[in-house]
């Protein structure tokens, strides 16, 4: 697992190749890097938010297959169903 992991890591990884620059060359090696921080947050960001809403989803699809469960069973008394409209309805 450690190897597989390191051999990822060394094809992503790009040598920063920076000896012998100047001063411009450094700093326009700056920008390019700050460009590729930029859109990896960006990814992230939305990556971040998809599952945040994905994990929504998943627990509001398990609490309706569970009410329809214990609606089959007959094991839902009326104010549990009323408090689950109540909650969908703030949603």
């Amino acid at each position: 697992m450690e190897a597989e992991k390191k051999a990822i890591l060394k094809q992503r990884i790009v040598p920063l190749n920076i000896d012998g620059m100047d001063q411009s060359g450094l700093t326009e090696k700056a920008k390019e890097l700050h460009k590729v921080i930029y859109r990896l947050e960006g990814e992230k960001y939305d990556l971040e938010k998809r599952f945040k809403t994905q994990q929504l989803d998943v627990s509001e699809h398990a609490h309706k297959s569970m009410t329809c469960l214990n609606l089959s069973m007959g094991t839902l008394k009326m104010t549990d169903m009323k408090m689950a409209d109540h909650q969908n309805a703030q949603a």
